[in-house]
Order: C-alpha cells, then structure tokens, then sequence
C-alpha cells in the first residue's frame, strides 16, 4: 500500500508534467495563430488558402482547449496533495 508521501509525490509529478505541457500547449497554439495569420495574407482570394487558415483556426482553438484543460488539471492535483496532507 502507498504512503502519504507516495501518493504526494505521484501526484506532484502528474501536476508538473500537466504543467510542462501546458506551457507547449500554449507556444503551440501561438504559433499556429501565427501561421494562421500568414495564410490570410498570402492566400487572399485563394480557396485553398481559406479553407487551409480555418482548419489551422479550428486546430489552435484545439489545442488552446487543451492547455486550459492541463491548467485546471494542475489545479485539481494542487488541492488534492493539500487535502491528502491534512
């Protein structure tokens, strides 16, 4: 069975790593708005371009979805290792 303190530490880990990925979430959905902005200024007029900009649009959304996610993750695991150390 584990300890207090093994449940803490396990806990801390999966929080530190929601948060690491978090924060590549994030610079990943940076840089697909950017990319998403190139595409709306080269291919004005162009379909193809169009439809390319929105599926990256609707793929930032995606990932800005999921580093919220992470951070409410991360914030869950918090209260848990506080409440386990009661």
């Amino acid at each position: 069975m584990a300890s207090i303190e093994d449940l803490k530490y396990a806990a801390r880990t999966v929080a530190n790593n929601a948060e690491y990925i978090q924060v590549q979430s994030r610079a990943c959905a940076d840089t697909l708005k950017r990319h998403g902005d190139r595409l709306g200024v080269v291919g004005k007029g162009s379909r193809t371009i169009l439809d390319a900009r929105q599926r990256v649009a609707v793929a930032q959304r995606a990932v800005e979805q999921s580093a919220a996610t992470l951070l409410t993750l991360r914030s869950n695991v918090d209260r848990f290792i506080a409440e386990i150390g009661k």
